[in-house]
């Protein structure tokens, strides 16, 4: 597998200049982070997940899309929960769920649904006003999204009927 030096250069990337560059970099990125070792390397990289939450907060549509499928794929660590969370990408997450764009809301969904396993985390993202966003995706045409959404007000602690999902 790739060793820290190659992370640390694929971070370093996170920060150029060139959109084409970041974008590349974040898909290698998400890619390696599908490879749970890999997760706790990326993750302990002390600006990898910061520097995604920038370009999902900042990036344009494509850098937005590949730096949330990055933070969905690392947000399987519990580590990188709390990184995650600290980065402050949960409010950018919550917003994503109102975007037109089908797959961003899947992706911040799954991101979301895995962050609200963390009990810190929990209270960031009710502070975050995500309870009135999954409400409305438990009505979603997409059974994903339903699934996604009950699954995070569970973890939030709401009674969920799950014969809907």
């Amino acid at each position: 597998g790739p060793d820290r030096d190659a992370i640390r250069f694929l971070v370093e990337l996170l920060q150029e200049e060139n959109e084409n560059l970041k974008e590349q970099a974040t898909s290698i990125l998400k890619s390696l982070a599908l490879n749970d070792e890999n997760k706790v390397l990326i993750g302990q990289e002390p600006d990898a997940i910061p520097h995604l939450v920038i370009l999902l907060k900042d990036g344009n549509k494509n850098l937005k899309i590949a730096a949330t499928e990055a933070l969905r794929n690392l947000s399987y660590n519990a580590k990188n929960q709390v990184m995650i969370a600290k980065s402050g990408a949960i409010p950018h997450l919550v917003a994503l769920l109102q975007d037109e764009n089908e797959n961003l809301k899947e992706t911040a969904a799954r991101a979301l649904s895995n962050l609200a396993t963390n009990s810190e985390n929990r209270v960031i993202l009710t502070e975050a006003d995500v309870i009135p966003s999954l409400r409305v995706l438990l009505d979603s045409s997409s059974a994903y999204l339903r699934k996604e959404a009950a699954r995070t007000l569970k973890n939030l602690g709401f009674t969920v009927d799950s014969n809907s999902y």
